[in-house]
């Protein structure tokens, strides 16, 4: 029998082992703590989202770095003069 965690536990398995790295690379890019706090947050929230859609729960964690870079380089745009 397969026995596969609902969306909530996986996410939740997700956010224990990689938000701290994920804040870790919004920082690097960004270099703000506050700003790659908010960037994982977001990452993780639009993950929840589109976890039904994705096709191979895997590659979350690509999602999720993805994403990040991407909410990254918005702020960097946002913010340059």
């Amino acid at each position: 029998m397969d026995v596969r965690p609902g969306r909530d536990e996986a996410l939740s398995r997700l956010f224990e082992g990689h938000y701290a790295d994920m804040v870790r690379l919004g920082f690097y890019l960004t270099g703000s703590w506050a700003v790659g706090e908010d960037l994982a947050q977001e990452a993780f929230v639009r993950l929840w989202r589109r976890w039904g859609g994705l096709r191979d729960h895997h590659a979350a964690v690509g999602y999720l770095r993805t994403t990040v870079v991407n909410l990254s380089r918005s702020a960097l745009r946002r913010s340059w003069p």
